[in-house]
């Protein structure tokens, strides 16, 4: 899945070198700068928590949590 919004800090461009430093398991991934949503979208994994500060984007993943829930 692709980031949401492109975010000024986004991580897409870093994808592979965070990939490369992160730990191969872990039991949670925890994103507090969520933005686009890169890094997490990328990993997909099975648990994860995510913080997003800015109201705007927060209302944006609202809102595809509250419409994918109906389809």
């Amino acid at each position: 899945m692709e980031p949401v919004v492109q975010w000024v800090g986004g991580k897409k461009r870093l994808l592979d070198t965070l990939k490369f430093i992160m730990p191969k398991m872990y039991n949670n991934y925890h994103e507090i700068f969520l933005g686009g949503g890169a890094l997490l979208f990328n990993l997909k994994p099975k648990k994860s928590y995510s913080i997003e500060k800015n109201k705007n984007i927060y209302m944006i993943y609202k809102n595809i949590e509250l419409y994918s829930e109906k389809i």
